[in-house]
């Protein structure tokens, strides 16, 4: 009997001084994911200013740093959000996920943790500008250009045909000597203006026409042409409030006409 109450004993003895590691490790296997309201969401956006209809970027880390955990990212419209997606974070608490926005505007975006509730973690507001490019012909109204300027289906200029080009008078011998037009930038959030701008394949031999573009009464480009001549312009407008552009006779006497071939404006509205 003493053996067989020893080996009780020994035995009662293991099982009591094992169930501390046992008890131990069940709560480390079912380790609850972290609280949706805990931590913190970082969010950094890689193109604040893109093309309409090309990818917008956003990457961070959230807090509590690990992996598998779910993120929507949202779109601020007045004072509700859209979502638009969702992504699961990688080794560290890092993510990556991206938008597209068809057209332009200035929009707001934030990340938040998923399960949604009131009081989720969400990271700061980011804002991207996204532009398009609009034909400068369709921002013109009446009153803004003057006799000299034309707007025909097809032109051709330095052996280039463009289709709804704009055209200047530059003719000495007609009764305009140089046309202009302009465009008012007020609130439309515009980035640049650009242009394939030079003398119209029909001008007469020996002409040579000019152009000055302006913004807001300063100057930012200036330049001649004669037949088969032309540059490609691309000019910074930011900021600028009225755009005009001028075409200008650079040569007494013979017949021509400034061609702005594909005249466009990159805008954000």
């Amino acid at each position: 009997m003493g053996n067989r109450s020893r080996l009780l004993v020994a035995t009662l003895t293991l099982a009591v001084l094992g169930a501390p590691a046992l008890v131990a490790a069940v709560p480390a296997a079912a380790q609850r994911a972290p609280d949706p309201s805990k931590g913190s969401v970082s969010i950094r956006v890689a193109n604040p200013a893109v093309i309409a209809g090309d990818p917008v970027r956003f990457s961070g880390v959230v807090k509590p740093r690990r992996a598998g955990l779910k993120l929507r990212l949202q779109e601020k419209l007045g004072s509700r959000w859209r979502s638009l997606g969702t992504t699961t974070t990688r080794a560290g608490g890092r993510y990556q996920i991206s938008t597209t926005q068809e057209f332009g505007g200035v929009y707001q975006y934030r990340v938040v943790r998923l399960p949604w509730l009131t009081n989720s973690k969400h990271s700061r507001l980011v804002t991207v500008h996204a532009y398009v490019w609009n034909d400068v012909s369709d921002m013109l109204a009446t009153g803004d250009f003057d006799s000299g300027v034309q707007f025909p289906d097809l032109e051709s200029i330095d052996g280039v045909r463009y289709q709804r080009p704009i055209t200047i008078d530059a003719d000495s011998q007609g009764s305009v000597q140089g046309g202009f037009f302009q465009v008012g930038l007020t609130g439309l959030n515009c980035l640049a203006f650009d242009a394939t701008v030079g003398a119209l394949d029909r001008n007469a031999a020996g002409s040579r026409v000019g152009i000055e573009v302006k913004g807001d009464g300063v100057r930012l480009a200036k330049a001649g042409y004669a037949p088969g001549e032309s540059e490609h312009l691309t000019l910074d407008v930011r900021g600028v409030s009225t755009l005009r552009v001028e075409g200008q006779v650079l040569e007494a006497g013979p017949q021509g006409r400034l061609g702005l071939g594909t005249p466009r404006m990159l805008c954000a509205s």
